[in-house]
Formats: structure tokens, sequence, C-alpha cells
């Protein structure tokens, strides 16, 4: 759709625009391209799967990180996307994903797929958010706190709830 499409679906929508909401509109609109292009772009190529069975893990784990790192924001909205817990991807292709942490590859799997593409792939874990449940509960020293732990002890008449 072209910008002047959009200005006019707005204004069929929401009456005429004045000088500076069209600005505003085509402003919101560029950026928002900009944002689109930008994300989309996977960067760089996966290492020979022969090449990189020969390097030490410490270069080859270099690589995959290098190769992680360049392409953070397109691996997070793939993530997001396919609401994955993890992606396998080769030169920016997704190669299989699994929604849970009990979903993943065997070795035998993974040299598969690297024999079978002939490229290392990359498996990218997206953080998450970690909710912390425990209370704290705050020593003498200063900065310095301990956990407090909940217990209930109840039977058929009764319940105890103990905080320590």
């Amino acid at each position: 759709m072209k910008l002047e499409d959009i200005i006019a679906e707005i204004e069929k929508q929401l009456g005429p625009l004045d000088e500076k909401a069209r600005k505003a509109v085509e402003l919101a609109l560029a950026m928002a391209e900009d944002e689109k292009a930008e994300e989309l772009t996977w960067q760089g190529e996966n290492p020979p799967f022969e090449m990189a069975a020969k390097m030490p893990p410490q270069q080859r784990g270099r690589l995959l990180q290098e190769l992680e790192q360049l392409n953070r924001k397109w691996l997070e909205r793939k993530a997001s996307e396919l609401g994955a817990r993890r992606l396998l991807v080769i030169d920016g292709e997704v190669v299989r994903f699994g929604k849970s942490p009990a979903d993943i590859l065997s070795d035998e799997e993974m040299e598969a797929i690297c024999r079978k593409r002939g490229k290392l792939p990359l498996l990218f874990f997206p953080l998450r958010p970690v909710e912390e449940t425990v209370r704290w509960h705050a020593t003498q020293y200063a900065n310095d706190a301990y956990p407090i732990i909940t217990l209930n002890f109840a039977d058929k008449t009764t319940a105890v709830a103990w905080l320590r």
C-alpha cells in the first residue's frame, strides 16, 4: 500500500488531516519501514561442517557466538513468531525449532543435520525473563539478605503457615 493510499484511508475513517498530522503519518511509516528492513535481514553464514569439526571447541564456539550476536534481533523475532524455546538455524533458515525445554535434538539427529546440510547450525535459546518468587529478609549487615521460605503444615482441621 502506498503512502497516499494509507493517508486516504485514514482520512476516510477519521476525517481530513492537517499538514502536521500528514507529516506524522509519513514519519511513522518511514520509521516502521526502516525497522522492518533492519530486523528481517540475516547476516553472515554458518561455518562449513567439515571445517568446523576440525576446529578446537573454543574457536568453533567463538564463530557461532559472533554469528548469534550479529543476528540477535532476527533470532529473537523468529523465536517470538514461532513461540520457540530453541531455534536451529543454518544461513538464515530455521531448520528446526522446539516449543518446550524437553523438545531437544539427540546428538545423532544433530550430526545428521550437519552432514546433510554441510554446515554447522547455530543453536539459539532465547533468554526468558526469570520471575523471582522468593521473598528476602535483611540481616544486620548492609546489602545482605537471606531467602524466606514459606512452609505450610496442615491436617484435616488445622493449617499453620510458617515463614523462615
